[in-house]
């Protein structure tokens, strides 16, 4: 259904509900101060767009839902220093989470974050008819390092549908803006990912150490823990 969402919360854990509509999401806040964060959520004819913004650094533990594709990227402003399942991604970079997936991130301070959902049939079939070949979800999610230019033009492509949700909602409830500004923004991104400058596997032993790490606090969540 078209139409968006914007949310200004005060609270870590309204923030954890509201973001776990794409998927499984845990945060631990790690940050001292004041907390703030801001959501927008965009539904357009077939892919989802989110943006947030967070005050302080956090540990995000999460899972994309069973029949969707993530893709998760950082706002041009952002500062934070971030890591994605224990590796620390390049400057101009996508994260690639295939349907499923289990992810750890974390940063450092205040962060601005980028997110696009569709389902995997959507990413293949607008591939081909934008690319001439099927981009299918890996096996594992990956981190790709994109081109500047291509980069920024989905970046502003994104912010440019999430300022339309924030100043004029009404517009993107229109078929036919929903469905132009939908295919700039699967035109970007399949352009994101058919020229990559290096696409990067994470190290699945620390994907693996940090999915038991989160195995063991929820099975005993109770009890006192300790690290030799």
């Amino acid at each position: 259904m078209l139409g968006s969402t914007i949310l200004k919360l005060s609270d870590p854990y309204e923030y954890q509900v509201a973001v776990g509509r794409a998927g499984d999401f845990k945060t631990i806040v790690t940050g001292s101060g004041i907390y703030r964060s801001e959501l927008a959520f965009v539904d357009l004819h077939h892919i989802g767009l989110q943006q947030g913004r967070i005050s302080l650094a956090r540990i995000v533990h999460g899972a994309t839902e069973k029949n969707l594709c993530m893709f998760a990227f950082l706002a041009a402003d952002n500062q934070a220093h971030i890591t994605f399942n224990g590796t620390e991604p390049p400057q101009s970079h996508i994260v690639f989470c295939c349907p499923g997936d289990e992810y750890v991130t974390s940063t450092s301070a205040e962060c601005c974050w980028s997110g696009i959902t569709l389902p995997p049939e959507t990413l293949a079939s607008a591939s081909q008819a934008l690319a001439r070949y099927e981009v299918i979800a890996p096996k594992a999610s990956q981190v790709i390092h994109t081109p500047p230019p291509l980069m920024g033009r989905l970046l502003n492509l994104h912010r440019l549908a999430s300022q339309l949700a924030a100043t004029t909602p009404g517009v993107l409830t229109h078929p036919e803006i929903a469905r132009a500004i939908e295919q700039e923004l699967l035109r970007a991104l399949i352009a994101c990912l058919a020229n990559p400058a290096k696409a990067k596997k994470p190290n699945p032993n620390r994907q693996r150490v940090m999915q038991r790490f989160h195995q063991l606090i929820e099975a005993k969540q109770y009890e006192p823990l300790y690290l030799p």
